[in-house]
């Protein structure tokens, strides 16, 4: 759970503003306080009982220059300490405890109430992650133990979570610092752009992961130094080579080959991805430099490390990029690269450049690339086919050859659309059963219940979205069904909805109780939505003396368009906005994968409309107003 999203909830604003200082300060509850939770997951500490809830106590406290609320539990050990370090009254310390010890900490360090440092502390291990945006994400590690790294590899394996991985990796100002000489220092660059970019495909590649997979245990031989003044560095590194990451899932055990870890500073960094050949980096360079194979293998690092450096480069104009043909040929030009990498590549390290190559030709052969994007994707399932048994990325392959011929199919101009509609599903139903378990089969569950939905079989989409939720758990895909089908169900149910403003304020639904109110999901990229606001300003003026209110949920991915569109469109309504457009909290939260959606909430603050048109609301408004 975000700290905005807590600090925007009323029932939390206790722990901002009253400190023990004033004698009217509100006293939150015992209840109150053991509800907030960490930001950050993984962390083990005391949750009492219901019961035993009954009986913690919770005291303001003066200390040490420490305004703070304590929570004990009922044998007096300490639960939480939430903590104004300040004295400007608001709370920027979330301190949490296991057995009286405390073994994690929320921190508002620069007191504009959003944590921007996450702390573990005593049994909870080392951990100090700085989070740089204040988005709840840890975007840099001050401290990592080497275990720690290891246990927060296994994560970001099983969660495909890129960010997570980068933040692991040693940073070209911190190989800098080192002191290595030229020749290994480039080669240990080319490693981790190597593993920035090619992390989600190796991690998607991984078939002994999954959302049970958890990390067990740290393996390695003691670590050493190498030594200043030799071949490879001018200043001492204390390195751990052959480093192994032990993962269990339901009870099978799998070792993930870390290789080298670094220490920098008081953290310890990756250089490279896990891999089955990734032993160690500093400890063998002189047998591989000596050996009669060495002049093979340095020639076949130094041409891979040339075409991740090409690659790097592609990526860097294809981020320039803005016209579809210069993108295209880019992508072409990466293609070719991908495939170079993929014939010079050990085995071990061919799926991961496979998976690329599948991402390239896909978006080469998007809407608009005609005949010659199927015939591309045709010939893409077909190397495939030889140089992998992979089902991940046999059914990457062959999900885009089936989305391309569907999306082509409808642009002929004699398409019999009921014909081609039916066609696809049965496809879709019969890709799902063929690559059940793969990524691209729960995306085909995702494009069935989204074409069920919109058929009216409100039903068949449930049982989709939910299907998807039970087998796809911990993922966005899962994240956005579970919405979907709480916006399915959610007629005569409350509708929660929190966040901050397009104007930086904070909004909750709930201020707005007593009115009839609609929430309008847009976006400015989509005309009908802003149709619809145009209308909305003269239902709005209408009913502008009935009880009667429209709240906007932008989903732009970054608000600057919508703030302008707002400005000249003349919109007065309160705006919520998150950032990434429709795979934001916002978007999630209901499911919403097509704009525009509007959705409306009784005086109660129960949903009496999951779907309603403007044209249908003035007689909504009639039924539920007391006309005046």
């Amino acid at each position: 759970m975000l700290r905005s999203a807590i600090i925007c909830s009323t029932s939390f604003a206790l722990f901002l503003t009253a400190m023990p200082a004033p004698a009217s300060a509100a006293q939150p509850t015992v209840r109150q306080a053991l509800s907030l939770v960490p930001m950050q997951k993984h962390v083990d500490f005391d949750r009492p009982t219901e019961a035993e809830t009954q009986e913690c106590t919770i005291k303001a406290t003066n200390e040490d220059s420490e305004r703070a609320w304590v929570v004990r539990a009922p044998n007096g050990n300490l639960l939480r300490r939430f903590v104004d370090t300040n004295g400007d009254n608001k709370i920027d310390q979330w301190r949490y405890y296991r057995g009286g010890i405390e073994v994690y900490r929320d921190v508002d360090a620069d007191f504009n109430e959003k944590a921007d440092q996450y702390r573990w502390f005593g049994t909870g291990g080392m951990r100090w992650g700085l989070d740089e945006n204040e988005d709840g994400k840890i975007d840099r590690w001050k401290w990592i133990s080497p275990e720690e790294v290891t246990a927060e590899v296994v994560r970001a394996v099983r969660d495909k979570d890129a960010n997570r991985f980068a933040t692991l990796l040693i940073t070209n100002d911190e190989l800098s610092s080192l002191g290595l000489k030229d020749e290994f220092a480039s080669q240990i660059k080319a490693r981790t752009q190597q593993a920035r970019t090619g992390f989600l495909d190796y991690a998607k590649a991984e078939p002994n992961f999954t959302s049970q997979t958890e990390w067990i245990d740290f393996s390695a031989p003691s670590p050493g130094v190498v030594p200043a003044g030799g071949e490879q560095t001018s200043k001492d590194i204390i390195v751990y080579e052959n480093v192994i990451a032990v993962a269990d899932t339901e009870g099978a055990h799998k070792d993930l080959q870390i290789g080298t870890l670094v220490r920098v500073g008081d953290s310890w960094r990756l250089i490279d991805l896990p891999s089955s050949e990734n032993t160690g980096f500093f400890f063998t360079a002189v047998t591989r430099q000596g050996s009669n194979n060495s002049t093979a293998s340095t020639g076949t690092s130094a041409k891979i490390q040339k075409l991740v450096l090409e690659l790097e480069e592609l990526d860097a104009s294809l981020a320039k990029a803005s016209s579809p043909p210069a993108i295209r040929r880019i992508y072409q030009q990466r293609s070719a690269v991908l495939e170079q990498l993929i014939s010079a590549s050990p085995a071990s390290e061919k799926n991961m450049w496979l998976l690329q190559l599948v991402d390239s030709v896909v978006a080469t052969a998007e809407p608009g690339a005609g005949d010659g994007g199927i015939k591309a994707l045709t010939d893409l399932n077909d190397k495939v086919a030889e140089l992998t048994e992979d089902e991940e990325i046999l059914a990457q392959a062959k999900f885009a050859l089936l989305t391309a011929e569907y999306t082509a199919s409808l642009q002929d101009p004699k398409a019999n659309f009921g014909k081609i509609q039916a066609d696809w599903i049965t496809s879709l139903e019969d890709f799902v059963k063929s690559y059940d378990g793969t990524r691209p089969a729960g995306e085909a569950m995702l494009q069935l219940a989204v074409s069920q939905e919109f058929a009216g079989e409100d039903e068949d989409a449930d049982k989709w979205y939910r299907l998807i939720v039970r087998k796809y758990p911990e993922t966005e895909m899962s994240e956005k069904a579970a919405g979907a089908t709480r916006r399915l169900s959610s007629v005569g149910q409350p509708l929660e909805l929190r966040g901050k403003g397009l104007d930086g304020r904070p909004f909750d639904l709930g201020s707005l109780r007593g009115r009839v109110v609609l929430v309008h999901y847009w976006a400015s990229w989509c005309e009908p939505c802003k149709e619809d606001m145009q209308k909305l300003r003269e239902v709005l003026a209408k009913n502008a003396r009935k009880k009667f209110a429209v709240v906007g949920v932008n989903l732009d991915d970054q608000p600057q368009a919508a703030i302008e569109y707002i400005r000249s469109g003349r919109i007065k309504w309160p705006q919520v906005h998150d950032q990434g457009g429709l795979e934001s909290r916002l978007a999630k939260q209901m499911g919403v994968f097509t704009l525009p959606l509007m959705i409306l909430v009784d005086a109660d603050g129960n949903v009496v409309n999951r779907s309603i048109t403007v044209e249908e609301l003035d007689a909504e408004i009639s039924k539920r107003l007391p006309k005046r």
